[in-house]
């Protein structure tokens, strides 16, 4: 189903919409590593639990080895990694959230 105006269908314009809703750059915290290694989780076993790619954890991670990115990430992303780290950490995913991401204002 397409969005009356749009030439994209409904659900990628609202995952589009979801990146840049309320003018945030989703990133990860500069506390991940650690916090993700105080679960000890993994991240190899993060990512595939969240079905994230590696790839994608290692850009968000180290963003100036990737010029082509502007460095931050889709909210359904952001939620994936916080909610596999929620079920390992058994904290809620509000929590894991607040731990893993900032928002940043644009």
């Amino acid at each position: 189903m397409y969005n009356e105006g749009s030439l994209l269908p409904a659900r990628a314009t609202a995952l589009l919409g979801a990146a840049v809703e309320g003018h945030a750059m989703i990133r990860l915290a500069p506390t991940f590593i650690t916090t993700v290694a105080q679960a000890e989780i993994p991240i190899v076993q993060l990512a595939r639990e969240a079905g994230v790619a590696e790839s994608t954890i290692h850009a968000l991670l180290n963003p100036d080895q990737h010029p082509h990115r502007k460095g931050g990430m889709h909210r359904a992303t952001a939620w994936k990694l916080a909610n596999a780290f929620a079920r390992r950490a058994q904290v809620s995913p509000q929590e894991a959230y607040q731990s893993l991401i900032v928002e940043e204002d644009l």
